[in-house]
């Protein structure tokens, strides 16, 4: 994958917009929400959202992972283009 960006301007992570890209240490991220079921937990049955439990996730543009972010955490919002090859 190619990316071609632009950098915008700092923000916490809060403030990001799902589906933003921002940068933090270097590395891309794209702001993301869990929109699946309800999980259940695997001890006591019970249901429950994934989103009261975690701030900020975000995917890494180069690697997948799904990392979960403090709300106060200062990033930079980037304008990207991704390039196909």
């Amino acid at each position: 994958m190619k990316v071609s960006r632009k950098i915008k301007e700092d923000v916490f992570v809060k403030d990001v917009n799902f589906g933003e890209v921002f940068c933090e240490d270097g590395r891309l991220f794209l702001r993301c929400r869990y929109e699946d079921e309800e999980l259940e937990c695997d001890v006591c049955d019970a249901s429950m959202d994934i989103n009261d439990y975690v701030d900020c996730l975000a995917v890494d543009l180069i690697n997948g992972g799904i990392y979960n972010f403090e709300p106060h955490a200062c990033v930079t919002i980037v304008d990207c283009e991704v390039i196909e090859k």
